[in-house]
């Protein structure tokens, strides 16, 4: 009978095999164009397809390759049961069974930990990681197309090309600048791309990928110094994937390149603490002023500095004034020469104009209020961290499951070295304070503008783990013989806690990287593929003396991003008559961000509110009535608009 069921069972394994290879087949036959043009000739009534039609074309063939791969997988497990039937059969007969399947699981167990802290093993792993993902999020960036990565970018571009830190329009420069929230901490490394190697959007990406690198390493470095090596390890492990650098490259987003200055500064800042010269100390205040001005946020670092000196001071083991004060003086400094530059670029009074458009752009997110309206009602708004809390996924997103238990142990660490481990405080102190204010002022972008309190406590839930399985690793004993002993049944939960250990590790990496890769696939073919199509249109179909124009957030930013010059953007909001010109006009209205609810066929360009839908049918009645829709790219709600602009129709209009 056992043989006649293993013969059944290589049966199965040979038909898997079979479909297998010819799932395979299919695949390789069935490309993404012989799909859509099957169905647009054979199974579409229009001959049209619709963006999700499109889509579902686009996953038909993965879901082929992912078919085939379930089904060699499947045959290579039957053969594995045929073999294993014996074995068990053979063990029944023993009567150890169990035994030997549960001390098999601990020794799994312990060959997954053996494994998970080799350092060349995860370093390869990881190398290799980047190697693949790095070169597609360059290239296939769902950010291609979002205004963010485009308005930024033409600070670099105008100071590479016009030798001014600025944005360009028709009323000269520095009329859109008080919109870029990224500093220039990064933009002026962008500018230097730039300038070396021509102006493009990839060469950006190329630089941002790189900085995504050197903080994976500044990391490890750190939990090195802190942790050990094994510790370091994990730490990485969970900082890579938790940092979503596979899910798309903004070449000219702030916070990863502002994370590696806030890094080398403490580096620096920890050797003056050992060495007691005074040299760290001002290097540390510089890569900090850069820190700060890439992202403001990373200011915290001077506020943590302060606190871990004051608490330093309180348990009898301070460190002099000089510790906090020479690296505030620097960062005071970095951000005057800054001033003192834009004064220069521009003149005092539009950099003053700058400032105060600034603040009014971007201040309420500093104080979780319309700083036009003051920061009282936000400081007296008690229901503020129940908005903040209410705006995540506590489990998924904020992890408070891991990071409370985590900072709660880290604390405990440091109050039992005496202070000692003035390092581990700084980290808490900087998370804490960055936390604090994320709960008790964020306005806006709640996940954005949490991610470095995520990524940072990464490194305490690795330290977290592995003390944890550390301590349950003790007990040599096997697993059965731990449940017979009762003076030892307790240490039996080291192998529970070992498995849980192994399902949060595995979900804190497998599913976040899962999520990225899907990202990056998706939003590349909804956003990213129809950009490209628009800007190959207009390279190949448009007049080389024409401009470009959009309204708001909706310019066309990225038809400047190459080295044929400046396709002047203007501003279409208002659209006064000394804007006209009579060279060739082509007006753009590209996907808002982040995206918003569609209106009829249109895209929605500002919030729903009363007025604002008043504005956005105004800008309707404009394109109805002064432009010629060109061509349409992309799907119905995450679409590009190219309109040729009708100038004598605007001029007639405005005679009347």
């Amino acid at each position: 009978m056992f043989r006649n069921e293993v013969r059944n069972i290589k049966v199965f394994q040979l038909i898997f095999l079979f479909l297998g290879i010819l799932t395979i087949v299919l695949g390789l036959y069935a490309t993404e164009f012989r799909l859509t043009q099957f169905v647009t000739s054979h199974l579409s009534t229009h001959k049209v397809l619709s963006e999700r039609t499109i889509s579902l074309l686009h996953r038909f063939r993965i879901m082929i390759f992912l078919s085939s791969a379930i089904l060699v997988l499947l045959s290579i497990i039957a053969g594995y049961v045929a073999v294993l039937k014996d074995y068990i059969i053979k063990k029944i007969e023993s009567g150890h069974l169990v035994e030997k399947t549960i001390s098999s699981i601990g020794r799994f167990l312990d060959l997954i930990y053996a494994i998970g802290t080799n350092e060349k093993f995860l370093l390869c792993l990881l190398v290799l990681i980047f190697i693949i993902f790095l070169p597609l999020d360059v290239f296939l960036s769902p950010w291609g197309g979002f205004h963010s990565e485009g308005i930024n970018l033409q600070l670099p571009k105008n100071l590479a090309r016009h030798g001014i830190y600025a944005t360009l329009t028709t009323r000269g420069f520095d009329e859109f600048t008080y919109r870029v929230s990224a500093g220039p901490g990064i933009l002026i490394p962008i500018a230097i791309v730039f300038k070396l190697f021509g102006i493009s959007n990839y060469h950006s990406r190329m630089l941002y990928a790189a900085f995504i690198v050197l903080t994976a390493i500044v990391f490890y470095y750190v939990a090195r110094n802190l942790y050990g090596r094994k510790v370091s390890l994990l730490a990485l492990l969970l900082f890579v994937f938790q940092n979503g650098a596979f899910s798309g490259i903004m070449g000219a987003d702030a916070y990863t390149p502002a994370l590696f200055y806030f890094l080398v500064a403490a580096l620096f800042w920890f050797k003056a603490v050992e060495t007691k010269k005074n040299i760290y100390l001002i290097i540390s205040g510089l890569f900090w002023g850069l820190s700060f001005q890439t992202q403001w946020l990373f200011l915290f670092a001077i506020f943590a500095v302060i606190v871990t000196c004051i608490i330093l001071s309180l348990s009898k083991k301070g460190l002099g004034s000089k510790y906090y004060l020479i690296p505030s003086c620097m960062v005071f400094l970095v951000t005057m020469a800054w001033f003192i530059f834009r004064i220069y670029n521009v003149g005092l009074r539009q950099e003053l104009i700058h400032l105060e458009e600034f603040w009014r752009e971007h201040g309420h997110r500093a104080f979780g209020a319309n700083t036009e309206q003051g920061v009282i009602s936000s400081i007296l708004a008690f229901a503020r961290p129940i908005v903040s809390l209410s705006q995540i996924d506590l489990w998924g997103e904020l992890q408070l499951f891991l990071i409370i238990p985590a900072i709660l142990y880290v604390i405990i660490l440091i109050v039992r070295s005496r202070m000692s481990d003035y390092r581990s405080l700084f980290f808490i102190s900087f998370t804490l304070i960055w936390f604090t204010w994320w709960l008790l002022f964020n306005y806006d972008l709640p996940e954005t503008h949490l991610s470095i309190v995520i990524l940072m406590s990464q490194l305490f839930i690795a330290k977290l783990l592995y003390d944890i399985w550390r301590c349950s690793s003790a007990h040599k004993d096997s697993f059965l013989d731990l449940v017979k002993n009762k003076k030892t049944q307790e240490a039996s939960l080291s192998y529970v806690l070992k498995i849980i250990i192994i399902c949060i590790v595995l979900g804190n990496t497998v599913l976040p990287f899962a999520r990225d890769i899907g990202d990056l696939y998706n939003y590349n073919l909804t956003l990213t593929k129809p950009e490209k199509e628009m800007m190959r249109y207009i390279r190949e179909n448009t007049e080389a003396d024409a401009v470009f124009s959009g309204w708001n957030w909706s310019m066309p930013w990225y038809v400047d991003l190459d080295d044929a010059g400046d396709h002047i953007i203007k501003d279409r909001s208002t659209y006064p008559p000394q804007q006209r010109e009579s060279v060739p006009e082509y007006f753009i209205v590209s996907p808002e961000w982040p995206l918003l609810k569609v209106t009829d066929k249109w895209p929605s360009v500002v919030n729903e509110s009363s007025s604002s839908i008043k504005l956005n049918e105004a800008r309707k009645r404009f394109l109805e009535e002064n432009c010629t829709l060109v061509k349409v790219f992309g799907g119905d709600k995450h679409k590009w608009l190219l309109y040729k602009v009708n100038n004598d129709k605007l001029v007639q209009s405005h005679q009347k």
